[in-house]
């Protein structure tokens, strides 16, 4: 037993060297996991042939708009030039590139997606927070704050609205 590595996708090295068989994959998701543990397994072997064709794979099978931040992280983290590809033109072709239009909005998403902001849950267990919890509040969390006030108060609008909705209402 060799320390981590998956057995499973060490014998299918083992069979794709020694007895030429190639690993069938259904399109499910565990096969999406034995395809990544096989494409990993094999670059830590050094068998490159199973390694592209493990690529290949992962795009015509399991490369979806929902999975393809996680897969641009393994093919650059493992050099999957041809995964990387994949993924990349999938982001472009996804309505990426509208965000182009509105550089505020891009600016945006990728401080949102980069920050380290605590989120909560809509039902937080030590009530509504303080006024300096606010700014960590998510939608729902704002929505839900405001509405079980019974106050007249718009639930419609940015989370910038909202956020400021319930400092003013605290």
């Amino acid at each position: 037993m060799l320390p981590d590595v998956d057995e499973a996708a060490f014998e299918t090295i083992l069979k794709f060297i020694y007895m030429d068989e190639v690993p069938t994959m259904k399109g499910c998701d565990d096969d999406a996991e034995k395809a990544r543990l096989n494409l990993l397994t094999a670059n830590r072997f050094g068998c490159t042939d199973l390694k592209l064709y493990m690529e290949s794979i992962l795009i015509e099978k399991f490369l979806v708009p929902s999975t393809v931040a996680g897969m641009l992280l393994l093919a650059d983290s493992h050099s999957c030039a041809l995964l990387k590809e994949a993924t990349m033109n999938m982001y472009a072709s996804n309505d990426w590139t509208k965000l182009k239009e509105s550089n505020d909005l891009l600016v945006e998403l990728l401080v949102y997606a980069t920050s380290s902001r605590k989120k909560y849950s809509s039902v937080v267990d030590d009530g509504n927070g303080t006024i300096d919890d606010v700014d960590d509040f998510d939608v729902t969390s704002l929505r839900e704050r405001l509405q079980q006030q019974n106050v007249d108060l718009d639930l419609d609008g940015s989370r910038e609205i909202l956020v400021e909705r319930w400092k003013n209402y605290l």
